[in-house]
Order: C-alpha cells, then structure tokens, then sequence
C-alpha cells in the first residue's frame, strides 16, 4: 500500500515537474507571439495589401567568433557618466569637493537656469561627514554657469550643447549658447562628483578634465500611456525629472485611448465621461502645470490624441460617434479592461466635429509643435454596419482605405493649417502610399509636414526617409518598455542603421527616437522599474556617437546611472542579480545621502 502511494506521488511529481518545463518554454513564445494588440502594436488591422518586411536587422558580414575569454574584457577607468559626452578627455587626479562648494550664475537673469542651479547645488551631498581625509588632495570651492542667452523658447533642435572644464589648478567652468544646454551640463556635473566608499568624502577622479558634449539626434524621449492606468500628476513630474536626468528631452504623453478619457476639455465638458472615474482625470490646469515644470527641465511635452482608432472611450459622452451596433459584430473587440479597440465612425457628421475641437483644443493648450493624432490600428471589423457601407457607396469610395485615408487627411490638414506638424504611426505612411492614382476617389498624398513614428521594423525608416519624410523611431522589440526584453536589447539598437549616413537630408530627417511605455501591465508602482534603467541605454543611443556600442563598457556606467537614479528616491530595476553595492568604485552619485 505505501509502496502504491509512493509510487502514486512520484508519478504524480514528475508530472508536475514536466508540466512546469513546458510552461516555462513555452509561455515567452506565446507572450510575444499572442499579444495584446496595443501591446504589440499589430498590423493585422492595417490597411489592405501590406506585406511587412520581417528583417529588422542587416545582415553583418561573415566574421569570426570571438575566442572565450575566462576574464572580463579590460576597459581602462572613466568617469561614469551617461550619455557618454561627445568629446572628453581626462587625466587621472583625485580633488575633494568641498563642503562650502557652490554652482554660481555668471551674467545670466535667466529664472530656469537659476532654479536648474537650486536643483543641482541640493543635489549634491554637500553635509557629508569624511572619516577619512588626505590633506594632500585639491579642494574644489565652486563652478561657475554661464549662457550665451537667456532666451527661454524651448523647441525642437534647440541647441543644448555645452562646455565643461575643471583645470589643473581647479577652476570649473560651464559654459552653454543657451539655458537648456546649461542644464545638461549640471546634470553632467552632478555625475562626475561622487561619494568616496572609502574615506566618506565627495570626490571627484579624472581632473584636468575637458568636455565638449552635445546630443546626437533633437528628439530623445519617452511615451507614457496614461489611458489604460492613470497616473497622478505628482507622479508624472517626478517621471519627468528622471527624463532630464539622462538628458531625454521629450514627455510624449499618450493621454486618452479606448480604455479611459482622462483629459478635460472646456469646448466638450462631458468628454471626461469616459474616464475611469471622477477622480482620475487631468485638468487643464494640472496639464499646463505639466508643461512648465517639464520645460523648466529642457522637456517638450507631445500630446497624443489618436484618431479614428481606440476611441471607445468618446462614446460615453457622444455615443453617436461610434459605429452603429459596434457591440453586435464580429471581432469588433469592445471590453474595456481587457481588448477594447472601437474606432470613431467617420461617416457621420459628428465624429469629425468632434475629432476636429478636440484636436484644435488640444494644440491650443499644449505649446509644442508637435502633435500625435494616432492613426493606428483601426479595427475595420467595427466598420461592418449597413450605415457605413450605404455612405461609402453614396459617396463614390471603394474601400475602406479610402474613408480612412479621408478622414486622415482632414485631422492632419487641421493641424497644418494651425501650423503645427502632426505625427502619426506608420500605419499612415502604408494608408497614403497605396491605392493613388488608381481611379480612387479620395487620390491624396501623405503631406510632407507629416512626421511618421516608426514602431515595427527598423528598416521601414529608410522607405520613409527616401520619400522626404521626417521619422521618429520606436521600433517595439527593442525600445518598448512593457516587453520583457533585457537593457542590453535597447543599447544595441541603433536607428540609423538603414538610412544613408552619408546623406546629409537623410540624417536630417531621422529626428531621432522613443522608448514606450503601454500601461496595460503598468501602472504607478511599477513605472520606474519598468522605465530605468532601459530608457537609460536608449538615451545614451540617442545622445552619443554611434560608435559608442559596447555593452561590457557601458554597463558599470549604466549601474552607475542607476544609483545616480535610486539615491534621488526612484525604485528602478537592478542592472544585474549580482551582489554588490552602489559605494564599489565610486558608482554611486550625488544624492543628499544625510538626509535620507
């Protein structure tokens, strides 16, 4: 009998063990292979005929591999800084900073610049108490910031390099053309100084020191999706402070969806019915409080309002915008907390009345120049009613690419005619680019003013730079954020990889890229682990030179910006599993560490 029960219990365990196995093999597989569409951005919805280009990497030339190495690669000692600056160079010599030290404006009346100054100086750790102290070593006593001008405008490709020097006989110096450029260089600064483990003093390692930095590309940011979970204003500002941090200098705020309309609106009152509650919503003076505190920091601010798709959420307050019996079609996916994609009905008179204000309201409310209006993804089974089919062929069209192409061109000509350029997702580049020119009635041309967000295969940008359009890159398998992809994928990603490098107009047109952040799996206790530290490879991508790629190099750096992050109060993901601390070699920076 217990022989049986033993038996019973080991067939029984290996079972159990066997099941577990596949369900680990398995379940990565079909988590990236079966998700939510939003997640993944899918194209199964994308406009008829398109055949996606599956290979998203070139095909490197035949090479030998690397022989093992039982040792880490050597890699000689430089300060960790990130992004790494465009030009320095650097002496090995220890100085002490001291605790009476002061960042101090010269010649500028500038307010943004004098609070980025308030900012750094509490930053740094000034009230340390050194067990420790070699009088041999040079005190530093001050670093003066000076700006070319104190012209406030923050746009894109505003210039925001800068100079940094500590001499020999320990004068600082920082020096930008403009505010925003200074604050780049006091981030800069508050990396180099660092707490010594050892002796408990502020140091800083490599003076004489030389730099002359600048970024990359002009639009380095991060998308937030704060329709499917809200996030507090306090929150979204602290987001914002980890951005300028890494030198990111766009907050693409992806601010209503199908699941929630979050955002209040004075020209539609009622709009704010399809929030998720009273309470979660982002009134316009919060929003314009957004703005400020994230330009006082060198951040633009996108809004996203994306159109026709993902618009369940506007039939709350206008159900007539939707289509007719939506509910009762086939794949017509319409549950808000799981797969909800209702698309706006753009035959009736209503949706683009309203699609219009709130696109006009929203671009008078934000100051940037930029606006996201979507196109993405609109689920043509909702376009199944008799309705729509009697109006497209009252109206001459053929298909459904041509309703969409026609409402398309009428959000996008609103929002040039305000002169603003609207940005879409590239399933807007694949809707323009077919059909013309073969007896269709809605015979358009994507306009050039037009700025294309790239979210699936990286090689799309070199079709969408060719033609003379402006990209944006946010390829999903490398930089989005909700997929469970290690920092290393996102430091190799390297957007200019399919455009002509050699070709000044093509350079120009790739602005530069994004990391994104989908909230379906995300919300505000998990925001900065699921941001930090892969928003940090990316923005190193994003400012440095391109040759800059060797993940071994790049990693006690980016541990490093990692307790830069965790020693100003922000829970971020660990760059590793492995025991250690932030004191080892220096890694961790400047935080206010007494006061904690």
């Amino acid at each position: 009998m217990n022989i049986k029960l033993n038996r019973k219990k080991k067939i029984y365990l290996i079972t159990f063990f066997i099941i577990c196995a596949i369900v680990l093999i398995v379940t990565p597989s079909a988590y990236y292979g079966v998700r939510n569409k939003r997640d993944s951005h899918d194209r199964s919805n994308q406009p008829e005929d398109i055949t996606p280009n599956t290979t998203d990497t070139p095909s490197p030339s035949p090479s030998p591999s690397p022989s093992p190495s039982p040792t880490p690669k050597p890699y000689p000692a430089r300060p960790m800084i990130v992004p790494w600056p465009d030009y320095i160079t650097y002496q090995m010599n220890s100085l002490v900073i001291s605790n009476q030290f002061q960042l101090r404006i010269v010649n500028s009346k500038s307010d943004i610049l004098a609070q980025a100054v308030q900012r750094y100086q509490e930053l740094l750790p000034l009230d340390y108490v050194a067990w420790t102290i070699n009088p041999e070593l040079p005190l530093l006593n001050a670093c003066t910031v000076s700006v070319g001008s104190d012209n406030e405008n923050l746009f894109l490709g505003v210039d925001e390099s800068y100079h940094l020097e500590i001499t020999v006989d320990q004068v600082c110096s920082l020096y930008s053309p403009t505010v925003f450029g200074a604050l780049r260089g006091l981030e800069t600064i508050s990396q180099l100084f660092v707490l010594n483990g050892t002796t408990g003093s502020l140091v800083f390692n490599y003076y004489p020191v030389l730099i002359k930095d600048k970024p990359r590309f002009p639009h380095r940011g991060v998308m937030l999706d704060t329709s499917r979970h809200f996030y507090p204003v306090p929150t979204i500002k602290q987001f914002i402070d980890t951005l300028s941090y890494a030198k990111m200098n766009v907050f693409h705020w992806h601010l209503v969806d199908a699941n929630s309309f979050p955002m209040e609106s004075k020209v539609y009152p009622n709009m704010t019915m399809g929030a998720f509650n009273g309470f979660e919503i982002y009134r316009q003076s919060e929003i314009l409080d957004v703005i400020e505190y994230a330009k006082y920091r060198g951040i633009r601010v996108m809004p996203e309002i994306d159109v026709p798709g993902h618009a369940t959420s506007w039939g709350f307050a206008f159900p007539e915008v939707l289509p007719d019996d939506f509910k009762s079609m086939d794949n017509c996916h319409s549950d808000r907390y799981t797969w909800d994609n209702v698309p706006l009905d753009p035959t009736k008179p209503k949706s683009l009345e309203v699609a219009t204000a709130l696109i006009k309201e929203t671009m008078n409310l934000f100051n940037d120049e930029f606006i996201h209006i979507g196109g993405d993804e609109v689920d043509r089974n909702c376009w199944q009613s008799k309705q729509i089919q009697q109006w497209m062929n009252d109206n001459g069209f053929k298909g459904f690419d041509d309703l969409e192409r026609w409402f398309d061109s009428k959000i996008q000509n609103t929002v040039i005619d305000n002169k603003k350029s609207p940005v879409v997702w590239e399933d807007s580049f694949f809707l323009f680019g077919k059909h013309l020119g073969n007896n269709s009635v809605v015979d358009v041309k994507l306009p050039k003013e037009t700025i294309i967000h790239l979210y699936h295969n990286l090689s799309l940008s070199s079709d969408i730079v060719s033609q003379g359009y402006r990209v944006i890159v946010s390829n999903a398998w490398s930089w989005y954020l909700d997929l469970r992809q290690p920092w290393q994928v996102y430091y190799a990603n390297e957007i200019s990889q399919w455009i002509d490098n050699d070709d000044a107009k093509q350079v120009s047109l790739l602005l530069g890229g994004e990391t994104c952040l989908w909230s379906e799996n995300a919300d505000v206790t998990t925001l900065y682990k699921k941001v930090w530290p892969k928003s940090g490879a990316a923005a190193e991508r994003l400012w440095s030179k391109a040759s800059l790629n060797d993940t071994e190099e790049f990693e006690p750096r980016l541990k490093s910006f990692n307790c830069h992050l965790y020693y100003r109060g922000f829970g971020v993901t660990q760059t590793d599993i492995l025991p250690g601390s932030c004191f080892e070699s220096n890694f961790v920076n400047t935080y206010q560490m007494a006061h904690q």
